[in-house]
């Protein structure tokens, strides 16, 4: 199946940049202690502190449900702080489909890869 990608943007509730902040460092810890196989998770913030723009990849679909459970704990926490909209990349795995039909991501199968 291949490497998988996600692009995720989290929009952040007025008044909560600072507790976003906090978590999106939470999460990163939480991903580096628990997870070998994902490649990149990255977060970014747009200058007016309102905007997330989150990078993963994932060496396979079971990276990324590793993921999902990793941070599993965290979810409710972050819908308070904001919304998230996800896109995923490449050729995710029927249970990884399964995993994040919740959060309605949008697909992108790879055309060309490098």
């Amino acid at each position: 199946m291949g490497k998988i990608a996600v692009r995720a943007t989290f929009h952040i509730h007025e008044g909560k940049t600072d507790d976003a902040k906090a978590f999106a460092h939470k999460c990163v810890a939480a991903v580096r202690e628990r997870e070998p196989r994902t490649i990149h998770y990255d977060w970014y913030l747009s200058q007016d502190g309102r905007t997330c723009l989150i990078n993963e990849l994932f060496e396979d679909s079971e990276a990324a449900l590793v993921h999902l459970e990793t941070l599993s704990p965290f979810i409710a926490e972050g819908l308070q702080l904001g919304d998230l909209k996800m896109e995923i990349l490449g050729e995710p795995s029927d249970q990884l489909k399964e995993a994040v039909a919740m959060l309605n991501p949008k697909y992108y199968k790879t055309l060309v890869a490098l």
